[in-house]
């Protein structure tokens, strides 16, 4: 039987012997489409959106047990309406450090307010959370969102994000 041989420099290449051996890194990508919000939308899975319509669209996330490890991001091409995230649910474990009862949030404290991405010092440690969360009405304002199966949390973001407390969080 002979043997295989898998190189970066020649890939798969079969020689004598017996057996296999693998000489190349393994590589994972992931890569997304984009997906156009132009209406009010309930979503599934992680992604890449835009925001392109010039009415207000809320893009309704799924339960945050439903997709944990999911990646999400999000970003306003037109500049005519502040768009909304809402989830379909809170789903933070009882006790739970980390957005005391949000379902978004950029870090531990989970005090309401607005995030600007950048510059000045009130700004450099952001203490945010709501239950919606709010991309300013300017081309260009994303987000970048990770669940953890209990949250949303913010992992960065450009121009500014309003975390809104809600009825249900």
């Amino acid at each position: 039987m002979p043997k295989i041989k898998v190189t970066d420099n020649k890939g798969l290449v079969q020689e004598t012997g017996t057996g296999v051996d693998i000489e190349s890194k393994f590589k994972k990508s992931v890569s997304y489409d984009v997906t156009d919000l132009t209406a009010n939308t309930t979503l599934s899975r992680g992604g890449v959106y835009t925001f392109t319509a010039t009415a207000t669209i809320t893009g309704t996330l799924p339960a945050a047990s439903t997709v944990p490890g999911s990646l999400w991001v999000f970003r306003t091409v037109t500049h005519d309406q502040s768009h909304c995230l809402t989830g379909s649910g809170l789903d933070e474990a009882p006790g739970a450090i980390g957005g005391d009862g949000k379902l978004f949030c950029m870090n531990p404290t989970g005090v309401s307010g607005t995030m600007h991405a950048g510059a000045t010092d009130a700004q450099a440690n952001p203490k945010t959370s709501g239950g919606e969360l709010k991309l300013s009405a300017s081309a260009g304002c994303a987000v970048s969102l990770m669940c953890d199966g209990f949250q949303y949390h913010a992992l960065s973001a450009s121009g500014t994000l309003t975390f809104v407390d809600t009825a249900a969080n």
